[in-house]
């Protein structure tokens, strides 16, 4: 089984901002999301929220190689609080996976990145 070189856990607060997470309602709000890396180079990274989000896309949770600002091709798939697949757009997002479209290089640093300006 190859790892990623470290960390084997990554924990990240983000700062999201109202496009991820207002409803139509409000008119700004911010919450903070871990994110938890696989240890195989081909397993999903697990973005968790502590309370729902909205607009959830491929444009705002991104894979890169660290010091990049180029994304690399990843699937989303969203989780409801109930753990049940959702549109990860419509929302409530409480969980996303984010699936590699490939294996990752051995050595490489790699980083979710949530909400990229």
């Amino acid at each position: 089984m190859t790892r990623r070189p470290f960390p084997y856990v990554l924990l990240v607060m983000a700062t999201m901002t109202s496009s991820i997470l207002v409803s139509a309602q409000s008119a700004r709000a911010a919450t903070a999301a871990s994110i938890s890396a696989p240890s195989a180079l081909t397993a999903s990274d697990t973005i968790s929220f502590p309370s729902n989000v909205w607009h959830v896309n491929a444009s705002n949770v991104v894979l890169r190689i660290q010091g990049t600002t180029t994304n690399l091709g990843a699937t989303l798939t969203c989780f409801n609080a109930a753990y049940a697949v959702i549109g990860c757009n419509m929302g409530p997002v409480r969980t996303g996976v984010l699936e590699p479209s490939s294996a990752l290089t051995p050595c490489q640093r790699d980083r979710v990145v949530v909400n990229p300006s």
